[in-house]
């Protein structure tokens, strides 16, 4: 009976009657956690805000000098548009200068040789030549155009100014052939004159005209 006394388990529950019996049961203060919480946090978000004010601050500095190298620049960038506008000007000048000494014939001298053609009757009031790029293959070409306008008391007489030209020398130049058009407008009901147009198209894809043999 005594060992069976011994194998007895204690109380579910301790006796609150006997202190002694009671387990060691301490207060553990908890304040410090929370402070060490908010601490933490506190601390991540000034790292945050650090990180975000240098970032800002490094934009800041490297706009300033973005600024700085567009200052410095700005003066030699219009002095280069300025020498470039003037090399334009200058480079438009020589292109017509080339392309006045590379035509066939000068102005002036073909308008003088055009008139010689003119028959009485028949008045000059524009007198335009037009210098055109034309292209067969792979092979480019200078094309002419001159365009006469004006008035013609007979259209007859037009007919006759027409067939001059097509007989002339005049607009024969070196491997070039050229084919003459013209139009003739209504009458003007105040003047009594017909307005008119022709166009002679000077080009190397035209058949140069034969000449015909003397004697």
């Amino acid at each position: 009976m005594a060992s069976s006394s011994k194998d007895i388990q204690p109380h579910w529950r301790p006796n609150f009657c006997n202190t002694s019996a009671l387990p060691d049961i301490k207060v553990v203060r908890t304040n410090f956690m929370i402070n060490f919480v908010c601490v933490v946090v506190a601390l991540v978000a000034l790292f945050f805000v650090l990180e975000r004010e240098y970032r800002a601050h490094g934009l800041i500095a490297e706009v300033e000098r973005m600024d700085q190298q567009i200052q410095e620049v700005t003066p030699s960038n219009e002095l280069a548009l300025k020498e470039s506008e003037a090399f334009k000007s200058v480079s438009s000048n020589i292109i017509d200068i080339e392309n006045f000494y590379d035509a066939p014939e000068t102005m002036h001298a073909l308008i003088v040789k055009v008139s010689k053609l003119r028959p009485e009757g028949l008045s000059f009031d524009q007198f335009i030549v037009q210098e055109t790029l034309g292209k067969k293959g792979s092979k480019v070409y200078v094309e002419y155009k001159i365009t006469l306008a004006g008035d013609v008391e007979d259209p007859i007489l037009l007919s006759d100014f027409k067939a001059a030209v097509e007989n002339s020398d005049v607009f024969e130049f070196e491997a070039r052939g050229f084919k003459v058009d013209e139009s003739l407008m209504a009458r003007n009901v105040t003047t009594g004159i017909f307005p008119y147009r022709l166009s002679i198209l000077i080009s190397p894809q035209i058949p140069v005209k034969e000449k015909k043999a003397e004697g």
